[in-house]
């Protein structure tokens, strides 16, 4: 399989691993750090719900994706998504009519920076599609007019717990939606990193994602997680045994320098997360990761990771009957 994961820019690592970068980070400072990072990188449109409106146009979006820009390198920029609403999550409440006047602009906009961009990259069409029906028909119509390739941002339905439940069960939804319409075509779910859910997204469809997750973790929080996907505060920590990359190579006390060190700890995660990828990768394909995915269920025990992988698998067999 060929599945990605862009993990969220940090000054000073010096990582192979891919990173997604908000257009809004432009500094000379950053851009001269992004040029000189080693990996590829993804150039995301903003999180709208953090930034002022008027800093977060068509024009100032590409302009600044223009700038982050680096030949070889990028893989391509986000278009410009606009939600059906700015203080309501739960779409599937919003009427239909909203959430189309919603699509059909994140539609126009995406066309707009595919024409107008200046640098040989591609537009990532972004559509804030809510249902399986949306996906079907407006992943369709982007790719009739010429789009190929596509986003959904999808953090907004993970972070507020009350109603992620349902969120989740969205995201699986648009995916199949989505997949059913691409063939191979690229499809990128933005703002999802969940170690149990990356399995998952995958053999859904999803051919790459971007997250905080394993970053924002180890930064600001002090979580670094087991290969089972458990997080452990470091503070914490009485002892430590762990056989990732980082670990492994790593010399002298692991739990002081966790303590001491949130490049550490950022290493130590990117590290698991990219044992997760390299996993799916592996596959030779969905058959395969569905097997991959009930073996990891049954070492790690987790009731949580059967119940997104059964509804899963219940939403799946809904659509294709």
């Amino acid at each position: 399989m060929n599945f990605t994961f862009f993990m969220t820019f940090v000054s000073g690592l010096n990582s192979t691993v891919p990173i997604v970068i908000g257009y809004e980070k432009c500094s000379p400072k950053i851009i001269e750090r992004v040029r000189a990072y080693k990996g590829k990188q993804f150039i995301h449109s903003g999180n709208w719900w953090n930034i002022d409106p008027a800093k977060r146009t068509l024009e100032i979006v590409l302009a600044n994706q223009e700038k982050l820009y680096v030949p070889g390198k990028t893989i391509g920029f986000m278009s410009l998504n606009v939600p059906a609403s700015l203080t309501n999550y739960e779409y599937w409440n919003i009427a239909a009519n909203v959430r189309e006047k919603a699509i059909r602009k994140c539609l126009e906009n995406a066309t707009w920076a595919m024409e107008q961009k200046k640098v040989d990259v591609p537009i990532y069409c972004s559509l804030e599609v809510s249902t399986y029906e949306e996906a079907r028909k407006w992943f369709s119509e982007a790719r009739h007019i010429g789009h190929e390739c596509f986003c959904r941002g999808v953090a907004e339905f993970l972070r507020d717990p009350k109603i992620r439940q349902k969120g989740i069960q969205t995201i699986f939804e648009l995916t199949i939606g989505a997949r059913a319409v691409l063939d191979d075509l690229p499809f990128h779910l933005s703002g999802l990193s969940s170690l149990y859910l990356l399995p998952i997204i995958a053999y859904l469809g999803a051919t790459s994602v971007d997250g905080s997750t394993p970053v924002t973790s180890a930064v600001a929080r002090g979580t670094i997680y087991s290969s089972e996907g458990k997080g452990f505060k470091c503070r914490s920590l009485e002892k430590w045994k762990c056989g990732c990359v980082f670990c492994s190579n790593f010399e002298g006390d692991i739990i002081k320098e966790f303590n001491e060190n949130r490049l550490a700890r950022v290493q130590h995660n990117l590290a698991i997360w990219q044992e997760k990828i390299k996993m799916i990768n592996a596959c030779s394909d969905r058959e395969e990761l569905a097997e991959i995915i009930e073996n990891e269920i049954s070492q790690t025990k987790s009731r949580y990771y059967r119940k997104r992988w059964e509804q899963a698998l219940e939403i799946e067999q809904k659509y294709s009957r």
